[in-house]
């Protein structure tokens, strides 16, 4: 089976735009937001909004204050009059290109224009359109529409920025012919040309199409019929579980597509069904296997290995004694953080139910009773070898615990605006990354009554803290590319994934430059030659990352965590064949 993904699937410009000026918005202020009817027309992309609490609005007699944002597709004049009267604060995430057919409309109809408006009746677009046309508007959609139009004089042609360029100069064709003094603008948009270009070329390349996109967004629609044009079977999903084993099957190479509207994690999600159903397919074990190492990774247990295999290897690296209780505070430390932090945060909660289906909702039982299980049994670790290392681990697990968790009263919450831990900018990924420091490094020296003061401490310290970070943010750069959720509390947010991943390879850089002086100072033993082999694999599964090798969630979630797993290999060769 062969999948082809066109390059242009997913978020048009415009989208995009509305998108990052209301998340851009959610994280500035803390009036409630609201959208005038659905922001897009993608149901996913409108739970996902709704996961951040921007909610759809329809009778503006039901709110009195907060923000209200204007839909990619615009409005009428009447209802922006409607908008600014009701108190309000107005955000305009109008597609510029749809603004720019408003103002082709309103600097004609000033001169005694009438306008024909090819596009879909009762769409969005169209309906704001028709509003600046002033009642000289009328929307064509085909042959009969055209001669049924009464005569004019002056006309103006516009088109719905959705529409299929072949139906566009058709239908302009044809008016021309009824009308030959008329002036006709092209307002498709480029980038839906393009995409529907690309979409008709592919169909012609394989033997299924799989169309991404909400039942009711237009470009989507269009998609799947241009497709159907060439004569390939086409299937407008908007989610991976719309597809059977028996839709797929029988072909073997399937074209992917998306709408303007749809998330790329929702894109992802359909890849991803496609490819499960073809690797399962008469391999039942696979399948077991398969769910089996989903569940470790998406219960953090994957993660909580790898944190006991990363204590050990920086236990090598100081040359300290192996203790297995710290391996374990370590692991289960990791293992109750990632999951009650989960849980703690709402908007987390939310946005979980959308991007793992129910999995959190399913086992939320047994994975809050193992993570509070797991808090318990790490400290009762911790006060067995000593006051001061159940100390410091219930710092950490109190830290960790409430950095999801609001600090602030309700009744301060507009007087303050961190409302907790998480709320402070770039916080996230170097908050987890010192808890990590903290069980990982200090509590193993703790338990082998090692002083804490030392150069060989601060190095390991720093490696941790260094590998530790990268993961996070890199974490964060994923999340990014396929949905835009993270918020500012995330580096990639604040300052763009690329100057991100360059500050990523300066920090790579620097660590390596302190394990060399570390081992050449003697201050940390010659296993931090091999350490740098970590910092090299890092860089490889980013660059894999970039050129897409390992882009599928469950093999992204591997690899990364996968560099505990090496560290805790070399770490074990070290010790055998030193």
């Amino acid at each position: 089976m062969r999948l082809l993904i066109a390059k242009t699937a997913g978020f048009c410009m415009g989208v995009k735009r509305a998108i990052d000026i209301v998340l851009e918005v959610s994280r500035k202020q803390r009036k409630p937001i609201y959208s005038d009817g659905p922001l897009i027309h993608n149901p996913q992309a409108v739970k996902m909004l709704e996961a951040r609490n921007i909610k759809v609005l329809n009778d503006l007699s039901r709110v009195s204050s907060g923000f209200l944002v204007i839909r990619t597709h615009g409005v009428t004049p009447h209802r922006r009059k409607e908008i600014n009267r009701s108190g309000l604060e107005v955000i305009d995430a109008t597609c510029p290109k749809v603004a720019q057919i408003q103002s082709i409309i309103k600097k004609h109809r000033r001169t005694g224009y009438s306008f024909v408006i090819i596009g879909d009746r009762g769409h969005a677009e169209v309906e704001g359109l028709l509003g600046f046309a002033e009642g000289r508007g009328f929307v064509v959609e085909s042959k009969e529409d055209v001669e049924s139009l009464p005569p004019m004089d002056k006309l103006c042609v516009v088109a719905q920025t959705t529409q299929s360029r072949k139906q566009f100069e058709r239908l302009t064709c044809l008016i021309k012919e009824r009308y030959p003094q008329s002036k006709v603008f092209d307002t498709l948009c480029e980038s839906t040309s393009l995409r529907q270009e690309e979409a008709l070329n592919l169909a012609r390349q394989v033997d299924l199409m799989v169309v991404i996109g909400g039942k009711n967004s237009a470009n989507t629609r269009r998609l799947t019929e241009i497709s159907r044009s060439t004569g390939t079977p086409a299937y407008q999903v908007e989610t991976g579980e719309e597809l059977t084993p028996e839709m797929i099957l029988p072909y073997h190479i399937i074209g992917i597509t998306a709408g303007a509207s749809t998330p790329q994690w929702v894109i992802s999600g359909v890849v991803g069904r496609i490819r499960q159903i073809h690797r399962w397919k008469g391999k039942e074990w696979v399948r077991h296997i398969a769910g089996v190492v989903r569940f470790l990774i998406k219960g953090s247990i994957y993660t909580a290995g790898g944190a006991a295999l990363l204590t050990y290897s920086t236990s090598v690296l100081e040359g300290i004694p192996i203790i297995p209780s710290s391996l374990t505070i370590a692991a289960f430390y990791v293992f109750s953080m990632h999951t009650l932090n989960r849980y703690a945060d709402q908007r987390a909660r939310e946005l979980n139910r959308l991007f793992h289906t129910d999995f959190y909702q399913r086992y939320k039982p047994y994975l809050l009773g193992s993570a509070v299980g797991a808090a318990l049994i790490s400290l009762g670790l911790a006060f067995y070898q000593g006051w001061w290392s159940f100390a410091l681990l219930l710092l950490a697990v109190f830290m960790g615990s409430i950095y999801s968790a609001r600090i602030i009263p309700s009744p301060l919450s507009r007087l303050v605006a961190l409302h907790r831990l998480k709320d402070i900018p770039a916080s996230k990924d170097l908050f987890v990354a010192l808890g990590w420091g903290v069980v990982v490094v200090l509590l193993p020296l703790i338990g082998a009554a090692r002083p804490l003061l030392s150069w060989s401490t601060a190095i390991a310290f720093l490696f941790v803290l260094v590998v530790v970070y990268i993961r996070a943010i890199i974490f964060d750069i994923w999340v990014i590319q396929s949905n835009g959720l993270v918020g500012k509390e995330a580096l990639p947010r604040i300052i763009g994934k690329e100057k991100t991943k360059g500050s990523l390879a300066v920090v790579g850089m620097v660590l390596v430059g302190v394990l060399i002086i570390g081992i050449r100072w003697e201050l940390i033993t010659s296993f931090g030659y091999l350490l740098m082999l970590s910092v090299g694999y890092i860089g490889l599964y980013l660059y894999l990352y970039h050129r897409r090798v390992i882009a599928r969630e469950t093999v992204f979630d591997v690899a990364v965590d996968g560099m505990f797993y090496l560290t805790g290999l070399l770490a074990f060769l070290w010790l055998k064949l030193g």
